[in-house]
This record gives C-alpha cells, sequence and structure tokens, in this order.
C-alpha cells in the first residue's frame, strides 16, 4: 500500500481536497485552520499504544484539550475492495479523542458521525452508561478497533476507541465547540471537547468526499 501523503503549514483545505475528488485515495491532511501559517507538523506517536501517554485532570473534569486555534489533521481512508470510505479528524497536538464517520460508496453517511475517545487513556470507560452535551443526550457506541490507525505515513489515531453518536444536524447547527460528558455508575466523569476549528475541518472533508462518491 501506498503511503498516505501528508500536507501541511498553509495549503488551504479546499485545494488540499482536490485530490480526494480526483482519486479517492488514503489521505492525510494537516490543515492550517483560522488564519494560522507555518505550524509544525503532526506529533508523530509512532505506534498508537503510545498515544495513550495523555494525562486526565482530576475525575469531573476535562480532558486537556488543545488551543482552540492550532493545525487539525484530516485521514481519509478508502480501500477499494472496502464498501466505506472512512473520515477521521483531530486536533494534530491531541490524538486522544476526535471525530469520524463512515460513508457509503453511494456518499450516503452510515449512521451518524462518531465522537471517538482512546480506551487506553480512560481507565473505566466500560462503566459509562451515559453521554451528553448540556443541551442533549447521545447514544453510547461500544469499543471499537482500527486496524488501519496507523496507515497514515506515522500520524495514527487510536486502535481502540469507545465513543458516542452525534447526529449530522447536530454537529452543523451548534456553531459552538462539542463538549460531551460520560458518565454512570461507579466511574468518574470523563469531559471531552473538540473545538469549532476541528469540527469545521472535519466536516468540510467530510462534504468533500460526499459529493466525490456521489459523482462517481
Amino acid at each position: 500500500m501506498r503511503p498516505i501523503a501528508t500536507s501541511s503549514g498553509d495549503r488551504n483545505v479546499r485545494d488540499d481536497w482536490r485530490s480526494v475528488r480526483t482519486g479517492l485515495r488514503a489521505l492525510t491532511v494537516v490543515a492550517a485552520v483560522s488564519g494560522l501559517v507555518g505550524c509544525a507538523p503532526p506529533i508523530n506517536v509512532g505506534g498508537a499504544r503510545a498515544a495513550t501517554n495523555i494525562a486526565l485532570q482530576p475525575p469531573g473534569s476535562a480532558i486537556n484539550a488543545p488551543p482552540r486555534v492550532g493545525p487539525v489533521t484530516i485521514q481519509v481512508r478508502d480501500y477499494p475492495p472496502s464498501p466505506i470510505v472512512s473520515v477521521f479528524g483531530w486536533a494534530a497536538a491531541q490524538t486522544t479523542y476526535g471525530l469520524s464517520a463512515s460513508v457509503r460508496r453511494d456518499g450516503a453517511l452510515i449512521g451518524d458521525h462518531q465522537l471517538y475517545v482512546n480506551t487506553y487513556s480512560v481507565v473505566e470507560w466500560r462503566d459509562f452508561t451515559r453521554a451528553s452535551a448540556p443541551t442533549r443526550p447521545f447514544r453510547l457506541t461500544g469499543a471499537s478497533r482500527d486496524p488501519h490507525n496507523c496507515h497514515g505515513g506515522g500520524v495514527c489515531s487510536p486502535v481502540e476507541t469507545f465513543g458516542a453518536r452525534i447526529p449530522d444536524a447536530f454537529l452543523r447547527t451548534s456553531r459552538d465547540s462539542l463538549t460531551v460528558k460520560f458518565s454512570g455508575r461507579s466511574a468518574s466523569d470523563v469531559i471531552v471537547t473538540v473545538h469549532r476549528n476541528v469540527i469545521d475541518a472535519y466536516l468540510a472533508a467530510f462534504d468533500s468526499v460526499t459529493v466525490a462518491l456521489r459523482k462517481k
């Protein structure tokens, strides 16, 4: 399999996604957002388990979040034998969690978007029974493993995750960052915040992929 191309700095997200429209091959883009130019490349964790070395704050508080403005890593994973194309987006400085979606070959979203969190970073994740934003609850997802988590030229997403299902309309209509609290039973609450710059870059990539697939 060919290595996934990596781009960083002041390249425009839309320009980067022209290659998606023509090829739809596995691709990694590190997008500079909100006018940030010349940023450092994403952290190369060298393997999924290395990404677990993200300390949690005291119980009931949030996972350490990256700055609100910074480089965003976008991955599109398209393997011709597969009936789906996957889209991932996360803050380059924080590989513990992010957003993902599975898209059919006709461009349709399968289910909802997912806010995923590395299982290795939250010891009590199996005890969670609820996921919610300040304004609404979300459906929890069970554990899932990603055999292609490091097929990004060394830029890895977590190999095993849990998370919450985020409806497309909710992700688009809110202009704020996405904050989700995981709680339940004896587990300490864990709060995850995905800043708006990550959401916007992720949705731009997702929309480009769905348009490209519908045109095929």
